[in-house]
């Protein structure tokens, strides 16, 4: 790993990874980029899908649902946490 000084900061310098130092695992994930539109798509189906849960468990309804409507709202919930978003659209 190298390490290169990027810029000055008022503790000092701050260090980041340069390109050349990135393991090929690393730069193949950078090519997973969310989008706003698809990002902001995946935050109204969370919602949906979270208050669908909410109904069921206020309902006392099938668990099967519980956990579907729980696992798509924690699902896109982390997708659009851990993956970075454009800049541009």
């Amino acid at each position: 790993m190298i390490l290169a000084p990027c810029c000055m900061s008022t503790y000092g310098l701050t260090y980041s990874l340069t390109e050349t130092s990135r393991p090929k695992e690393l730069s193949k994930l950078a090519e997973f980029i969310l989008t706003p539109l698809i990002a902001t798509i995946l935050f109204v189906l969370a919602c949906f899908a979270g208050y669908q849960y909410r109904r069921v468990w206020v309902k006392e309804g099938p668990r099967w649902q519980l956990w579907l409507f729980g696992l798509i709202a924690g699902v896109c919930l982390a997708l659009v946490a851990f993956i970075p978003l454009s800049s541009t659209s």
